[in-house]
């Protein structure tokens, strides 16, 4: 009995542990733990990492030319002279002493893993950068839920107070379609915070999950990165422009391959033959040689020549396709680090606007208390103060996500 007690305690103790180690729900979520997840589980990064498993196979078929074969042969001869037939038995040594092009072909697939290992990193940086749009997107609908609340929860006050002093009918309806229609807002927000969750969670690449809110702050801290007399720097550094670059350095290899016909091969062969009459002993014999072979490629139907012009104008190619993406690495950090000067200083103007927006609305609810204001004029400085404080929690995420984006396009995220 106390073994099955014991034992019970112990499956419960592992599946509570298990349930708390493994769960995926989060009643929080911050931005770290999402692009964590997003750099575990994304699908189109996986196949990514999975071209550099690739490749180092490939390396590694690639240098086993460099090793010897060894082959063995048996056969049945029907021979005429010895009246006969004959077993045959044969192995085959062979190693290239000298080989130009499997050295350069291993060479070529080093250079290809190097550009799948910076094409994973661009896609780690573009998974970051996306996880951090659709959290930040979510985050601001999440944000704007609680304005509309309030400033429902306004109004609600504003008709309390319009029926607690027998007000007009008109005033009373006038509140009642804006709570009416605010409550829509709200209802249509809520919705599209369900729908901006189900994006996150797809950049993530768990559909599975459970996201309950999502945990970030409403501080505003301006980045510090001056651009001025550094594009170049962070352009180099850029992995697209890595990759760029050792494309054009595999296209120089591939020309020095399609040259590597033209210098000889140089084998060395040990072969072992044995050969036996099926008739008992009627016949045998058995013989060995070793060779030294110098193979040099006199021609080939102009296809040598072909191959060289083919790989001469990937060179070009190449060259050209770094140019541009230098050029878009320049525009799209000039863009990024502009943007976020001009959020930066909306940011700092719409902070008095807020300021200013609030006051007025509280004077334009005592005036109408006193009775020398309406509804009109508390209705458009209501709308004003939410609208304001809408504008700058939007200005924030754009800051943010326009960070993020800079952050992206210097190759710092």
């Amino acid at each position: 009995m106390n073994m099955i007690k014991y034992f019970s305690i112990f499956l419960l103790i592992y599946c509570l542990t298990t349930q708390f180690l493994f769960s995926s729900d989060y009643d929080s979520i911050a931005l770290e733990e999402c692009i964590n997840l997003a750099l575990n589980n994304n699908p189109y990064l996986k196949v990514h990492r999975g071209y550099e498993e690739y490749q180092n196979l490939v390396i590694k078929h690639r240098k086993g030319n460099f090793f010897p074969s060894v082959e063995t042969s048996y056969g049945i001869i029907n021979s005429s002279f010895y009246r006969s037939d004959i077993i045959s038995s044969r192995l085959d040594f062979n190693y290239d002493i000298m080989n130009v092009t499997n050295a350069l072909n291993v060479k070529s697939a080093k250079k290809q893993l190097q550009y799948r290992k910076y094409n994973t990193k661009y896609y780690e940086q573009h998974v970051k950068l996306s996880t951090t749009q659709a959290f930040y997107d979510a985050y601001r609908i999440q944000e704007m839920i609680p304005l509309f609340i309030a400033e429902k929860n306004e109004y609600t006050m504003l008709l309390t107070f319009a029926e607690s002093n027998n007000l007009s009918e008109y005033d009373r309806i006038f509140i009642g379609i804006e709570i009416k229609e605010l409550e829509k807002q709200i209802e249509n927000l809520k919705n599209d915070y369900s729908r901006s969750i189900c994006y996150l969670k797809n950049v993530i690449g768990n559909s599975e999950i459970k996201i309950g809110t999502l945990n970030s702050n409403t501080i505003f801290n301006p980045i510090s990165t001056k651009l001025e007399g550094a594009i170049w720097d962070y352009v180099e550094r850029r992995s697209d422009v890595q990759a760029a670059l050792v494309l054009k350095s595999n296209a120089e290899v591939n020309v020095k391959i399609a040259y590597s016909s033209l210098f000889p091969r140089i084998n060395l062969g040990v072969s072992s033959s044995y050969y036996k009459s099926l008739k008992a002993s009627e016949y045998y014999t058995g013989n060995e040689d070793i060779r030294a072979n110098l193979y040099l490629q006199i021609f080939a139907g102009f296809r040598r020549k072909q191959e060289i012009e083919i790989a001469k104008n990937d060179i070009k190619i190449q060259e050209n396709s770094l140019e541009d993406v230098r050029q878009r690495a320049i525009y799209e950090i000039q863009n990024a680090y502009q943007m976020l000067n001009r959020i930066e200083n909306e940011y700092l103007i719409n902070e008095s606007v807020i300021v200013d927006a609030k006051k007025k609305f509280d004077m334009s609810v005592n005036r109408y208390k006193k009775g020398i204001g309406n509804l009109i004029e508390v209705r458009d400085a209501l709308y004003k103060c939410y609208e304001s404080r809408i504008n700058q929690l939007e200005l924030l995420i754009f800051y943010r996500t326009s960070c993020a984006y800079f952050n992206w396009t210097i190759g710092e995220i």
